[in-house]
Order: C-alpha cells, then structure tokens, then sequence
C-alpha cells in the first residue's frame, strides 16, 4: 500500500513537473533557475537565446555559462541581498543589440533557507526602438513644421514693417507666403495619413511621379538661403 502511494506521488509530481516545463517552455520571456549550488537548474530556449548559452547549460555553473556583466550583477544583487532586484539593461557587446528588463528572485525553501535565485528575462529591444523611432519623428516633423512657419513670419514682418512696395515686389512676397502655406498644409495632411495607417493599416496607392515639379519646388524654395 506504502508503496503504491509512492509510486503515485511520483506519478503526480513528474506530470506536474512536465507540465511546468511545457508551460515555461512556451513563455515569450526567458528564464533562467539557478540552484543554491549557483548552478543552472533550468533555462527555457527564450533565455539560451537572449544569453547566448551553451547548448546544453542545465548543470553547469551559471557565472561561467551568461558572460553578460550588466545580467550577472543583476543575479548578484538579489543573492546577496535576498531581495528581489529589477534593472532594465542596454546590451551592446553581444551578436545583436538588446535592451533586457532582468527580474530577479531570490527563492526560498519552507525552513527559509536560500534556495536559488529565479531570473525573468523579457526582451524589450522591439519596443524601445519603435520609442526612438517615434522620438526622431517627431523631432523631424517639428522641424519641418518650423521651416515654413519661420519663412511665413519673416515674409509677414517685412510687408509689414517696410516702406510701401511695387506691385511687383508685394505679389512676389505674397506667392512665397501662399507657397509656404501650402506646403504647411501639405505637411499636416501628411501627418494625417500617417495616423489613418497607423489606425486602419496599410491601403496606399501607388503610382508613378514626375519628380521634376517637386525638385524644382524645393530648389525655389532654398535659392535664396544658398545664395545668401
């Protein structure tokens, strides 16, 4: 009798072992189990990837196996604090850059004694490009915003302030301010469209230009400050 509950102990204890693993294995997040000995205990294929391990590391020494400083100190910091330690990481020198959000645990058996140290990493890297990304867009479009506001004001100001004008002169001034707000308008219909495809996705329509027009618009418009 003793020995058939036994037998159905390990039973249970093995499928749910196996059942962790499964659940682990399919994680978008890598993790890593150190044991008190500060050997790996366990990795998922997401954290061999991110740390770039040895194939296989489960047993070997966890200080040797991730040459990653900035993770290292991370493990280091909540085993010798006993606390758990949260840093988000920027990694260059490894095959591809990353930025890592690296959680680590220190574990503890029923008596509290120190039982291992559980590392969640979550690959952050897509993220926080698309925020640079974002980032120099917008500091692109306030720059081109700002060009044709800037010519607009100074060419306001010096019909204004200066003495009366030919005919002439004045209809020059007034296409170049009718030209730049034009092309203010044509910079904030195109941060329309940008936001209709970031919204309802993909649906341009493609077809050939003369770039001709275009080029000798922007010449035009640059003539006077290439020549100044």
């Amino acid at each position: 009798h003793m020995a058939g509950e036994v037998q159905q102990r390990i039973h249970d204890e093995t499928r749910e072992r196996h059942r962790m693993a499964a659940l682990l294995a399919v994680m978008a997040d890598g993790v890593v189990a150190v044991s008190a000995r500060e050997t790996i205990a366990y990795v998922n294929d997401v954290a061999a990837r991110l740390l770039a391990l040895e194939i296989p590391a489960t047993g070997k020494p966890f200080r040797t196996q991730v040459r990653l400083a900035a993770v290292r100190e991370i493990y280091e910091a909540a085993l010798a604090s006993g606390e758990r330690a949260v840093r988000e990481v920027r990694i260059t020198a490894h095959p591809q850059e990353m930025v890592l959000r690296v959680d680590a645990t220190p574990l503890r058996d029923p008596a509290g004694g120190p039982f291992g140290v559980l590392l969640v990493l979550h690959d952050l890297t897509a993220i926080r490009r698309l925020e640079d990304m974002r980032r120099i867009f917008t500091a692109n479009v306030s720059h081109e915003l700002k060009t044709p506001l800037t010519a607009i004001g100074a060419l306001v100001d010096t019909l204004i302030e200066s003495a009366p004008m030919d005919p002439t002169t004045r209809r020059r001034f007034l296409v170049k301010i009718r030209d730049q707000n034009e092309r203010l308008y044509g910079l904030v219909q195109d941060l329309l469209i940008l936001a209709k495809l970031e919204s309802e996705g993909p649906a341009l329509e493609t077809r050939p230009i003369d770039l001709g027009p275009l080029l000798a618009e922007c010449v035009e418009t640059f003539s006077e400050i290439a020549r100044s």
